[in-house]
């Protein structure tokens, strides 16, 4: 194609006159555009694109599962509350799914996991090896920690080999175990990372960032928070401080209600 469109104009470019030289231009414009569409993988290159689908070949998060946690709302829960989120919970076929829809009620009413959120994210390799070289929170808000209620969850599951710890409390969260290690995924491949992020000081919405280097580049992974439930409170406490671990304050001196999940029911105690 480019070898024709480029006979043509030089034929009409050999003609004198007037405009010779603007269809030599136009001869070798043409056959150069002709050749790129005619060599995508010349044209990416040339062009500063790559050949390889990021969205195909970066690793894929198969499962996001949550490791359980203590909740706290900022206002009292209701009994109507409680009946609405029981309800859900009931609609769900697993006992799994029954506890995510209770979960979620807890974190559309402004709820957040107490000190610690905690997510067993499972990484599957693509088509090209590729490299996880960091895991952040991007703190999306940042209020005072709730005191309305505490809901109890039971908590479940073994330790995972591979944790990654985050700050919530610091300017810009991020796991310092990537500072001297990295993830590598080949195709196919799937790792597990337990990830435990804290928070003392505040309530803090956040998103989940992660890092990895695939054919080259470097690429960003969001996890949002309204679709993994990433919210995190501190413990309140009526001293001055929030370091009360080793002090005789509970969870019931310092919410106005208390409440547990069981059997895939929200409870008012």
């Amino acid at each position: 194609m480019a070898t024709v469109a480029l006979g043509l104009f030089v034929n009409w470019a050999s003609e004198d006159g007037p405009n010779r030289w603007m269809w030599v231009i136009a001869a070798l414009a043409t056959a150069c555009l002709a050749g790129l569409l005619a060599t995508p993988r010349l044209a990416a290159q040339i062009l500063g694109r790559r050949a390889v689908d990021i969205n195909i070949a970066k690793p894929r998060h198969l499962d996001v599962q949550q490791v359980g946690a203590c909740w706290a709302l900022p206002n009292p829960l209701t009994r109507a509350d409680a009946e609405r989120a029981t309800k859900a919970a009931r609609s769900k076929r697993s006992p799994r799914d029954g506890y995510r829809a209770i979960d979620q009620c807890l974190y559309d009413a402004g709820g957040a996991e107490v000190n610690v959120t905690e997510r067993r994210i499972t990484f599957q390799g693509a088509e090209l090896p590729a490299v996880v070289t960091a895991m952040r929170a991007e703190v999306r808000e940042r209020t005072s920690v709730l005191t309305g209620t505490f809901v109890t969850v039971g908590l479940g599951g073994g330790e995972e080999p591979l944790r990654v710890e985050l700050d919530l409390d610091s300017d810009h969260p991020a796991s310092a175990w990537f500072d001297q290690h990295v993830i590598t995924l080949s195709p196919g491949e799937s790792v597990v990372v337990h990830v435990r992020a804290t928070a003392v000081a505040s309530t803090v919405t956040w998103d989940l960032l992660i890092d990895f280097v695939v054919a080259g580049r470097t690429r960003t992974e969001r996890l949002r928070s309204e679709d993994f439930l990433l919210r995190t409170t501190g413990l309140p406490c009526h001293t001055d401080t929030h370091e009360c671990y080793d002090s005789d304050c509970t969870t019931h001196e310092n919410y106005q209600v208390h409440a547990y999940i069981g059997r895939q029911e929200l409870l008012i105690s």
